[in-house]
């Protein structure tokens, strides 16, 4: 019994062991790919591309560039309006659709720069891919209309035919 113990611990040692050599390897590399990022920086200027690794290059994962960061942010808020017309009051009414990543909130509006009261309220945020109707009390004719949430306006223009 005391045999099966003292094997049981030296097992246990050499793997112990071997994991803490593996862990320690592991870092040293990374310290060593780290110092060659660093001293190619200083000789050549810049970073190298890392894609560009014989075998780990193309399993990397692609880091945006900062056109597409601005591209990402400009879509996340984006509200489409669908449809405009005239309710059975012959006041305006505003179909509108969330296009963006992220909801929108807190709707106002104005028709030809005037702030307008909405009858009805989109409820407090229309989330990605909802839609929703603004009624509003203007019942005289209108050039453009601007839809102005927290996050992002949108301005509809009457087009002239």
């Amino acid at each position: 019994m005391v045999v099966s113990i003292i094997i049981g611990i030296l097992i246990l040692a050499v793997i112990v062991f071997t994991i803490v050599r593996i862990v320690k390897n592991i870092i040293v590399g990374l310290i060593l790919v780290g110092f060659l990022l660093l001293i190619s920086y200083v000789f050549l200027g810049s970073f190298p591309n890392l894609r560009e690794i014989p075998i780990i290059g193309p399993k990397l994962p692609r880091i945006p560039s900062i056109g597409e960061f601005i591209g990402f942010l400009r879509k996340s808020y984006q509200i489409k309006i669908i449809k405009v017309f005239r309710g059975s009051e012959n006041q305006i009414m505003i179909t509108i659709k969330n296009v963006g990543n992220f909801a929108v909130s807190n709707f106002s509006l104005l028709v030809d720069n005037k702030p307008v009261n909405i009858i009805n309220r989109i409820k407090s945020s229309l989330k990605p891919g909802e839609m929703g109707t603004i009624e509003t009390n203007w019942k005289e004719d209108f050039n453009n209309i601007t839809i102005i949430t927290s996050e992002i306006n949108v301005t509809y223009s009457k087009t002239v035919s």
